[in-house]
């Protein structure tokens, strides 16, 4: 999806149909750009706990929407592990947030909340915006370095300026969700 100005925002939703196991990949975002039917590739890991739905979404992709001619997810080096004990799990994580909109610009700020005894590093939080239709119109992330056990962290997510998304986005539909990279 565009995200300003000769920039691109991907976007993927995975769903994990294990009710015991837990999932760890590797991803690859394909992206045929033209002239000449060229490929672009974006690498990133990611996790997904048991019976969950969530988004991978890379942000800021230095691509002109208007030259991409296709997209392809490829999931690679998937892992099945159960969830481990005694570290920050999503129980003991929790979010609140809100999405606002000031001018052109539409920011979502929240506080994440870990209730858990283990430290979690390099929290990469996402957002993603939706409209009155239910559909994906932006999505964004940011990272906070650690969370504390037992500690509260604010964020803030920001999105592209623009008249548009600002007059699209339904606040009430905003989802944030977390991720942390397992050692």
């Amino acid at each position: 999806m565009a995200a300003g100005d000769k920039e691109i925002t991907l976007v993927a939703r995975v769903k994990n149909p294990s009710s015991n196991y837990g999932a760890t990949f590797s991803y690859r975002f394909e992206i045929a750009v033209m002239p000449n039917s060229q490929m672009a590739d974006f690498y990133g890991r990611a996790s997904i706990p048991p019976q969950r739905e969530k988004y991978i979404v890379v942000p800021g992709v230095d691509l002109d929407y208007r030259d991409t001619q296709g997209v392809n997810l490829l999931i690679d080096n998937l892992e099945w592990n159960r969830p481990p004990s005694g570290e920050a799990s999503e129980d003991s994580v929790t979010l609140r947030y809100e999405t606002n909109i000031s001018g052109e610009t539409v920011t979502v700020a929240g506080l994440l909340s870990n209730k858990g005894a283990g430290q979690l590093k390099n929290v990469r939080l996402t957002a993603i915006l939706f409209n009155k239709e239910g559909e994906v119109i932006q999505a964004s992330t940011t990272t906070l370095d650690q969370v504390r056990a037992f500690t509260d962290r604010s964020f803030t997510v920001y999105f592209p300026r623009g008249k548009t998304l600002m007059q699209e986005v339904d606040v009430r539909k905003t989802l944030v969700f977390w991720d942390a990279p397992q050692e």
